[in-house]
């Protein structure tokens, strides 16, 4: 009676009950895979009972276009490196060659001042001639012709010292203008090569982008664990952003 009493309080019965309707779930939830991007279905590796581990490739959306462009940008993003060094380069040696040209003009346009020093020296000269040769005429002790012989010489002189100013204004004018063209070449030639880099930058912008697209358009598993549930799907199907494509149970 006593240990009838006992089991009575404490012991327990296991009991069997026969339900027409049943749920089971796992301990850890199911996760759905579920696209990011919109698109057509290229692959599918949706197979019911397969496992899968986190990061494995499901499905593939058709990446064709943005394939394509990748490689236009790569390809692209290839030559603009030699592009701006040249660019680079060709300006340096614009900004040594105008450097040079400025000495070089710079010389040429002293010599011309010091020819023109030595023409205005002749020119007092010769004319300090004539009228010595003038008074002289006038007074008789030469003939005239020799007066007009030293007014030519002075002439001829003052047409010489003319000349020269006008060189030396001349080479002054064509040192101002190549001087000014090549620094609108250098100018042209670092817009271009700033343009250049900026177009790096932007392609490689769009590298990245494109690689994040093609990215998203691969469907991974997202646990590990195995496939419980496909959606029927055919290749060249269209898929929705978010649209439910299998379950992983884990």
């Amino acid at each position: 009676l006593l240990a009838w009493l006992i089991w009575f309080s404490f012991g327990r019965v296991t009991i069997y009950e026969v339900s027409r309707a049943a749920r089971l779930e796992v301990g850890s939830a199911p996760r759905d895979v579920t696209p990011i991007q919109s698109g057509r279905l290229a692959k599918s590796r949706l197979v019911i009972g397969r496992r899968v581990r986190a990061g494995d490739v499901l499905v593939e959306l058709d990446s064709t276009a943005q394939r394509l462009r990748l490689s236009e940008a790569e390809a692209r993003l290839r030559n603009l490196p030699s592009r701006s060094t040249s660019l680079r380069r060709e300006s340096a040696s614009l900004k040594g060659a105008l450097i040079n040209g400025q000495g070089s003009s710079q010389a040429e346009i002293q010599a011309a001042q010091a020819r023109l020093s030595e023409a205005r020296a002749t020119l007092d000269f010769a004319q300090d001639s004539a009228r010595r040769q003038r008074a002289d005429s006038l007074s008789g002790g030469s003939a005239p012709v020799e007066a007009m012989r030293a007014a030519i010489e002075a002439r001829k002189a003052a047409s010489t010292r003319d000349a020269l100013s006008a060189d030396i204004n001349r080479l002054a004018l064509a040192a101002r203008t190549r001087s000014g063209e090549s620094e609108t070449q250098i100018e042209s030639l670092s817009r271009a090569a700033l343009a250049v880099e900026s177009e790096m930058a932007a392609t490689r912008d769009q590298i990245a982008q494109l690689r994040l697209e093609i990215e998203n358009r691969q469907v991974r598993a997202p646990i590990d664990g195995v496939i419980a549930e496909v959606l029927p799907l055919r290749p060249g199907a269209f898929v929705s952003p978010g649209q439910k494509l299998a379950t992983v149970v884990p």
